[in-house]
């Protein structure tokens, strides 16, 4: 949880425009706790999830805030004093509702403070942020996080490709794609990882999906695709035929990627799908290259073009779930 806030503080120290252009929504709410600590967090959960349209009734509520001055244990005394943070995070831990209630607090007052049969009841006045529904613009931003790998290496035919390769050439014609319709304004991987690295912000393709979409909200970015590159292989299987006499030879190709398309302003999972492509006949494999010549065969331009199809594959289908999205706000 510390790296989020970090990310908070970083987005308000070098990013204000992304909070300061942004409408908060005042809500009244009370909370109760065994101490006055899990009061206000209460408080402040129910808040957000008013601002947000959820009710929530139970769950475990993780708080975190950035603030050089702000302390959440201030005394009694200053009780019904303004205090005011650079950023404060609340989510549920372990609940189901965790993507739809995420929110920031912009900041909140102690109207009233109470102990009620041995519990503490608050009573705050909390401004939380709201964002602005991104289809209200023509054009949405979208970000192509860095994609995770789980094999050690890429295999097509003899040509081998790290994982750090692989990772970057999916998110390269993911990127190409998107911005080919036209619908999207994208952010590339390439410029996620040096917007992060000129603020000291530690991003990896296995970051927690939290972190991306903290990230995500700094970047300004509408929607975030992540996800994982399962598989990406092409095989070649060379057999004796005994009628025509000679050696034959068969190919086969993979390329499995598990996706999700998150809003980043609310972190809710719009559409999470599998993309398979598999690939059987040599006459299907033969379309992925320019000039098929088997004796030296461009294994480089062939896994690009599998990894394009791939990308074509997500990109119809992010069209759609941003679509259907948009007719339900």
């Amino acid at each position: 949880m510390k790296k989020i806030f970090m990310l908070l503080l970083i987005a308000a120290l070098f990013c204000p425009q992304v909070f300061s252009a942004t409408k908060t929504i005042v809500r009244e709410t009370k909370g109760q706790g065994i101490t006055r600590e899990k009061a206000i967090k209460s408080a402040l959960a129910e808040a957000v999830a008013q601002a947000k349209g959820v009710q929530v009734s139970s769950g475990d509520y993780e708080f975190g805030y950035s603030s050089a001055t702000a302390d959440i244990d201030y005394k009694k005394e200053d009780a019904g004093k303004k205090v005011a943070f650079d950023a404060v995070s609340v989510q549920t831990e372990g609940s189901v509702l965790k993507t739809d209630m995420a929110g920031l607090v912009k900041t909140y007052e102690v109207l009233d403070e109470k102990k009620v049969d041995g519990l503490y009841e608050v009573t705050l006045k909390v401004w939380v942020y709201d964002y602005e529904s991104p289809e209200q613009s023509k054009r949405l931003t979208l970000a192509v996080m860095p994609l995770q790998v789980i094999n050690q290496g890429y295999q097509f035919g003899t040509l081998v490709m790290s994982p750090e390769e692989m990772s970057a050439k999916m998110a390269q014609k993911l990127s190409v794609g998107l911005s080919g319709t036209n619908k999207f304004s994208v952010l590339d991987r390439e410029y996620i990882q040096e917007f992060a690295r000129n603020r000291n912000i530690m991003l990896w393709a296995d970051s927690p999906i939290e972190e991306k979409a903290k990230l995500g909200k700094v970047l300004g970015a509408d929607y975030m695709i992540v996800g994982t590159i399962s598989e990406a292989r092409l095989d070649i299987k060379e057999r004796r035929s005994g009628i025509l006499g000679f050696t034959v030879r068969e190919y086969d190709a993979d390329f499995v990627f598990d996706y999700r398309l998150i809003v980043s302003p609310t972190m809710q999972v719009k559409l999470a799908d599998t993309v398979n492509i598999r690939l059987e006949e040599t006459s299907e494999i033969k379309k992925l290259v320019k000039d098929w010549e088997p004796e030296n065969l461009d294994y480089r331009e062939l896994a690009d073009n599998l990894a394009a199809k791939a990308a074509d594959e997500v990109v119809k289908l992010s069209l759609t779930g941003c679509t259907r999205y948009a007719s339900q706000v």
